[in-house]
């Protein structure tokens, strides 16, 4: 996790906030992560679209239930 944070304040996608406890790090999202996360939502949403226009409602809310079923059963 700590690459990947790293990665992400090296980007400015996230900020490291001051700790009242030196064992903490916390981090909050920055102006470039909200601008980032709002991005990559506009994709989710017009792959997803995309998706739901090619199968239908009804096969994505399978696909959805099979994939949970999957994710349950590696736990």
């Amino acid at each position: 996790m700590t690459r990947t944070l790293d990665r992400m304040m090296d980007s400015r996608l996230v900020d490291e906030v001051p700790a009242s406890d030196g064992r903490e790090h916390p981090v909050a999202v920055a102006p470039d992560g909200q601008e980032a996360m709002l991005r990559a939502n506009k994709g989710w949403r017009k792959a997803e679209g995309t998706l739901t226009h090619a199968l239908g409602r009804d096969r994505v809310a399978l696909l959805w239930k099979l994939l949970n079923e999957v994710e349950r059963a590696s736990d």
